[in-house]
């Protein structure tokens, strides 16, 4: 079991004894999930001090740390078909990391805050949203941006994103409304839920 802390550390520990099998200092709080690489060898962390860091899963050793400025990460890492890990962070920008090197392989300006994990799809499309309410759809191979789509509302949007088998993504945002947007296409009226409490009715006296 793999999980980071506020206390800046990432552990493992037995799932079997609960004992501690190791444990690293990432040199910052840590508020989101660590993502497994599919072969289950490396540990991807996103950390508050503006670093992402690949971790050893059998040791605990750290392979290569990958910088997003000076500004926090509080996402949790997706990661590509081939493996590139794919990261939104507070310095407003979406960054495509080698695996093996920890090198830049792109990034993107989104012009606005990142909190929320990406969700990708079976083409390694990446869609992710942003403090001020957009929703990017972007080409997971280049970081081009296959289209933007912006509700007309102040909502930020720190939820994952999720993808559901028709391919409407869905996701929460902190004005207390669940939306779904359908992939590959602007949509004009998306179907929206809201888990918002329905504002008080007046009384006359």
């Amino acid at each position: 079991v793999f999980f980071g802390s506020w206390d800046g550390k990432i552990r493992a520990l037995d799932t079997y004894s609960g004992k501690l099998i190791w444990e690293h200092v990432s040199g910052g709080a840590i508020d989101s999930s660590p993502t497994l690489s599919f072969d289950e060898r490396t540990l991807y962390v996103g950390v508050w001090s503006g670093n992402v860091i690949a971790i050893e899963t059998s040791s605990g050793v750290r392979k290569w740390t990958f910088r997003c400025g000076n500004k926090g990460v509080v996402a949790s890492p997706s990661i590509l078909s081939d493996g590139t890990v794919v990261i939104g962070s507070w310095n407003r920008k979406i960054h495509a990391i080698d695996p093996s090197s920890g090198v830049s392989k792109w990034e993107l300006d989104v012009a606005e805050i990142v909190e929320g994990t990406a969700a990708i799809d079976r083409e390694d499309n990446i869609f992710v949203g942003t403090s001020s309410g957009d929703v990017f759809s972007i080409r997971g191979q280049d970081g081009l941006v296959n289209w933007k789509h912006s509700f007309g509302v102040k909502c930020s949007i720190s939820s994952v994103m999720s993808l559901l088998n028709d391919g409407t993504i869905v996701f929460g945002s902190d004005d207390g409304r669940v939306r779904f947007l359908s992939e590959g296409a602007f949509v004009d009226a998306p179907k929206m839920s809201s888990m918002a409490p329905p504002p008080p009715s007046s009384s006359s006296s």
